[in-house]
């Protein structure tokens, strides 16, 4: 649980922004945490519907071996013991992605360019419509649009299976 102490003001214009989004107060602040907590970090707990008040608390123990080897890991990776372990929880339990910072800013590498791709692309149709370019696309032009698209498509699909065949084991 975290807790802040503000006036009565901010709090009055924080709860009705999340009333104005639809939100409760809690659920507006838990978000925003989980935006900046990503962002910064590349991990964040984001349980959706199936919110818990409490966390759960796991203990296990480990041979000194596998001490060593899981700390050989956080060293390269840059993670702390609790971030490793959620991420082959949840990696495990919801056969998804858990995406590390420098992988969170390769796939906003790969958007950015299917956005770059798709602004060419409404560029080129306003031209169209508005009677500025006389000849229909050429084979050219659209074999290039799709080969940008299946290749970023392909990187990211390269790079969600490396992290599933890393967390999952």
């Amino acid at each position: 649980m975290l807790r802040s102490r503000c006036s009565d003001e901010l709090e009055q214009s924080f709860t009705a922004l999340a009333k104005h989004r639809g939100l409760t107060p809690s659920a507006l602040l838990r978000s925003m945490a989980e935006e900046i907590v990503l962002k910064e970090t590349g991990v964040v707990d984001t349980p959706a519907n199936d919110f818990e008040a409490k966390a759960k608390t796991v203990s296990t123990r480990i041979t000194d071996r596998e001490a060593k080897r899981m700390g050989d890991i956080l060293a390269a990776e840059h993670k702390s013991t609790s971030v490793f372990l959620l991420a082959l929880i949840r990696a495990r339990l919801n056969k998804a992605p858990h995406f590390a910072k420098e992988e969170l800013t390769a796939l906003r590498e790969a958007t950015r360019q299917l956005q770059a791709v798709g602004r060419n692309l409404n560029q080129v149709m306003k031209a169209i419509h508005g009677g500025l370019v006389r000849d229909p696309l050429d084979g050219a032009f659209i074999a290039e649009c799709q080969s940008s698209v299946k290749a970023v498509g392909s990187h990211v699909d390269r790079l969600i299976a490396r992290n599933l065949q890393r967390d999952l084991l």
